[in-house]
């Protein structure tokens, strides 16, 4: 499923990278079975986690390999080079970063918010607590949930786009809830 998830972006990605996306298939192949070995050692539940990201992680990695050792990659640059590329790798990951960001930040309290702009400010926990009066591990804690069950809103949100989308799709088809025409 993942492996579905991210295939046009891994396509892609390997035509940018190695001028030819000839190679994808095989590189996504050994980066799903990596992941899988990895999840197995972890102890992961089958279809408990999402892997999609992580098999990202991975298909990259296995990619800038092949890269490496067909002489397509000149390292130019040192590490701080580097934190930069990790946190955008294309122009599209940030925008929909940014997205999602917007998106959660709908649905935080006024106190997570003020939290969320003094934390972009470059301010501790500690200095955010006691400008709340509360303790730091409070402030933390309480913010990070806010934040999860926002994340949680928006992908339930999504998903349920994306299922009415797939059905509607099917209705233009004019497939019917029995799978026929």
């Amino acid at each position: 499923m993942a492996a579905h998830e991210i295939w046009t972006q891994a396509r892609n990605r390997a035509q940018a990278v190695l001028g030819d996306s000839s190679e994808a298939a095989e590189l996504l192949e050994t980066a799903v079975e990596h992941v899988s070995r990895y999840l197995d050692r972890k102890g992961a539940v089958a279809f408990s986690t999402k892997v999609a990201g992580l098999l990202t992680l991975v298909f990259r990695r296995q990619l800038q390999k092949r890269a490496f050792r067909n002489g397509r990659v000149e390292a130019v640059g040192g590490t701080d080079d580097l934190d930069e590329r990790l946190q955008a790798e294309d122009w599209s990951d940030d925008v929909n970063r940014r997205l999602d960001l917007e998106k959660i930040v709908r649905h935080l309290s006024a106190r997570s918010c003020s939290i969320l702009l003094l934390r972009q400010a470059g301010h501790d926990w500690k200095v955010i607590a006691s400008a709340f009066g509360i303790a730091a591990s409070t402030a933390q804690n309480r913010f990070w949930r806010e934040v999860r069950d926002a994340q949680l809103k928006v992908l339930q949100a999504r998903k349920q786009r994306e299922c009415q989308l797939g059905q509607d799709g099917l209705a233009d088809e004019g497939v019917t809830d029995a799978g026929q025409r």
